[in-house]
């Protein structure tokens, strides 16, 4: 009997874990995930518009444009300002 319950508790936690499994997302939806956010990013740019190329930088983002990466969300959006200071965007 001991054993049987053993067996059970051991089974149903098994299935718990299974249960609680998130669902993973298709290729297809992280692929337009990816593209929307490069939209907007290109967006951001033609647009001028700062902050919201700000709302794309995560608080741990890193930026490799030199010899010293740029560390930080406030870093980055700094670096990247003067991209955004002119009426024409320096690239699309």
């Amino acid at each position: 009997m001991r054993q049987t319950v053993h067996w059970s508790l051991a089974c149903l936690i098994l299935l718990a874990g299974c249960a609680a499994s998130p669902q993973r997302a298709s290729v297809e939806a992280l692929r337009q995930q990816v593209v929307d956010t490069e939209r907007g990013f290109a967006k951001s740019m033609a647009e001028r518009n700062h902050s919201a190329f700000m709302s794309f930088l995560s608080d741990e983002a890193i930026f490799f444009t030199g010899p010293t990466p740029i560390r930080g969300k406030q870093a980055v959006a700094e670096a990247w300002k003067r991209f955004y200071e002119k009426p024409d965007a320096p690239f699309s």
